[in-house]
């Protein structure tokens, strides 16, 4: 079986991050599996940067500008992730010509593969989900909007007022190419499997809900007192962690974690550290270490290993890495009781789920979870290994590919 994953990136953002653990993970058992991205970052012989011509490659470049709102139309746009769909590299003319039994799209944003041509691959096709873009009419995580239910227009991400904005140009461009197809979607969260069932742009597909997954031989536990020598940290405060792509994307709450830091009892014991692609301008209340963007996987495993606890206070999320990388290295986790957080924490068992939005409970979620880490950390550790160990997510995948390929050759026969 020849499999061949679909991502803008190789490794940059947690969709490529997962994409590729998945890749790896296939290859790892024994899978004929290939990645093909726009922009390649190692000399994997197996990730094929989608090929371009010199014409194609100008033609992205003058064009690209499409997959965003215009900011003269909407001037209340302030640069959230939002995709039209409009542009496209050639990765059907790919498929044509490699011919894989199976194709895995996963994170297709930045111009990478257009609404039409998604329509467009001959293959079976099995697509995982990131977030929400599949159902929206440009944004890839809606808030508490829910007009994607209904067609979009008068977008709030774009304040816009025009109930026939590129909202609704662009949710009606997928409810007319995608008409016909009958999708199979994986989500790796329950609370995104419900938003597809909710979907009028999915037309019922099959939903299979699995998890991503990770090494649980590279994020694992480490000594605390090594690691923070390693990672040269103090060995003697309360070490809360907090990080992402975009540590001040307003999604993953770091307002949130500043108010409920302020709500904190004991704070002359507590520092914080956080990591990230950004230095963000907030006042947290408690001496800080940044230590910035982190790339590698041994170096993260190190700097959960260091922490008392891993603060996730997003206020839309699907299955975060980071939550899953810090319970594989027995780091309790906190946040609120959102989306794919509920599937991730065992609440009062590797963690707290505090109220939504709540950051007096936040607060209290990470006292508690500091004073209890020690019972926390070895059911952490367990059922992160129990459910995200990436030899079983790889062969779950496989299992999927099987049935999908078998489904369609019935369906022809």
């Amino acid at each position: 079986m020849k499999i061949l994953h679909v991502n803008t990136d190789e490794s940059q953002g947690g969709a490529a991050r997962a994409a590729h653990r998945l890749y790896a993970g296939q290859r790892s058992i024994g899978a004929d599996a290939r990645m093909v991205v726009l922009r390649k970052s190692s000399k994997d012989p197996n990730v094929d940067a989608v090929p371009m011509n010199r014409l194609q490659r100008l033609i992205r470049r003058k064009t690209l500008q499409n997959d965003r709102p215009d900011a003269t139309m909407y001037p209340g746009y302030h640069g959230m992730v939002w995709s039209t769909g409009r542009i496209s590299t050639p990765v059907p003319a790919f498929i044509a010509r490699t011919l894989p039994d199976v194709v895995n799209l996963h994170w297709l944003g930045n111009g990478f593969v257009s609404v039409d041509n998604i329509s467009r691959i001959q293959r079976p096709v099995v697509w995982t989900l990131h977030d929400m873009w599949a159902m929206s009419g440009g944004c890839h995580y809606a808030g508490d909007c829910e007009r994607f239910l209904t067609g979009c227009g008068t977008c709030p991400q774009l304040g816009s007022s025009d109930p026939r904005d590129i909202s609704f140009q662009t949710w009606a461009n997928k409810q007319k190419a995608w008409g016909g197809l009958n999708f199979t979607v994986v989500t790796p969260s329950r609370w995104l499997a419900d938003l597809v069932r909710a979907s009028p742009l999915l037309h019922n597909p099959r939903i299979e809900v699995i998890p991503n997954g990770i090494d649980m031989q590279i994020y694992r536990p480490f000594d605390m007192a090594f690691a923070r020598d390693v990672m040269r940290l103090p060995t003697d405060k309360k070490l809360i962690l907090f990080g992402a792509q975009q540590v001040d994307d307003a999604r993953k709450g770091l307002p949130y974690l500043a108010q409920a830091l302020s709500q904190m009892g004991d704070r002359d014991n507590v520092e914080l550290v956080l990591f990230g692609a950004n230095h963000p301008a907030i006042d947290v209340g408690l001496k800080a270490h940044h230590v910035g963007m982190v790339d590698n996987d041994q170096v993260l495993a190190l700097l959960y290993s260091a922490a008392d606890v891993f603060v996730a206070p997003s206020v839309q999320d699907n299955l975060p890495n980071t939550v899953m990388e810090a319970l594989a290295c027995g780091t309790p986790c906190v946040a609120f009781h959102i989306g794919g957080m509920q599937d991730m924490i065992d609440h009062r068992q590797s963690g707290y789920l505090a109220t939504p939005f709540d950051a007096v409970d936040l607060a209290h979620g990470l006292e508690w979870t500091m004073a209890n880490r020690a019972a926390l950390a070895g059911h952490a550790r367990a059922e992160a290994a129990a459910r995200y160990d990436i030899g079983q997510i790889a062969a779950r995948y496989v299992a999927l590919y099987a049935e999908v390929i078998g489904d369609r050759a019935g369906r022809r026969s």
